[in-house]
């Protein structure tokens, strides 16, 4: 029975000790270098060279009626007797930025309808639209886009000037 003991003492240190061993190798820590990156964006700068221009309007003789300036230009309305007399036209957006992103293009800086100010009565700038919401700057890193909206007038808007204020917001996507 001794040697019988003696042989399993003799195994289980051999046992223990390689357990012991592989405990100490697995022990020894191992470190790595990684990299964290960032690419830095000029500016982007939005300019409106030329406004969105719903020209001159003769109110409807009773409600409301919508006049839309599609944004290649062209007007349309609907829903009354007014009329779109003469002077209407696409705005433009001018992009700067840099060469080749994209960017996103929104008006959820503004609350629609938009009570428009000069005179009194009802008109509104109901919404904007642009001929392509999502740009690509060129190699120079500029785009243009064309806006056009749709504007309500009512029978009681008076005989004046309107202005319409609105807000474009433009982030690289």
């Amino acid at each position: 029975m001794q040697r019988k003991t003696s042989k399993q003492a003799i195994v289980g240190l051999l046992v223990f000790g390689w357990i012991g061993w592989a405990a100490t190798a697995a022990a020894v820590p191992t470190t790595e270098t990684f990299n964290a990156n960032a690419e830095i964006l000029t500016d982007l700068a939005l300019t409106n060279p030329t406004e969105l221009d719903f020209g001159k309007i003769v109110a409807p003789s009773a409600g409301t009626e919508l006049f839309t300036v599609s944004t290649s230009g062209v007007m349309s309305e609907g829903g009354g007797d007014g009329s779109a007399v003469s002077g209407h036209q696409a705005g433009v957006l001018d992009l700067n930025g840099d060469a080749g992103e994209t960017v996103i293009l929104n008006t959820s800086g503004t609350t629609f309808p938009v009570t428009c100010t000069g005179g009194t009565g009802t008109v509104t700038l109901n919404a904007i639209s642009f001929s392509n919401a999502s740009p690509t700057l060129d190699t120079s890193g500029v785009a243009s886009v064309n806006l056009g909206g749709t504007l309500e007038v009512g029978s009681d808007a008076t005989s004046d000037v309107f202005t319409c204020a609105y807000i474009v917001e433009g982030d690289y996507q």
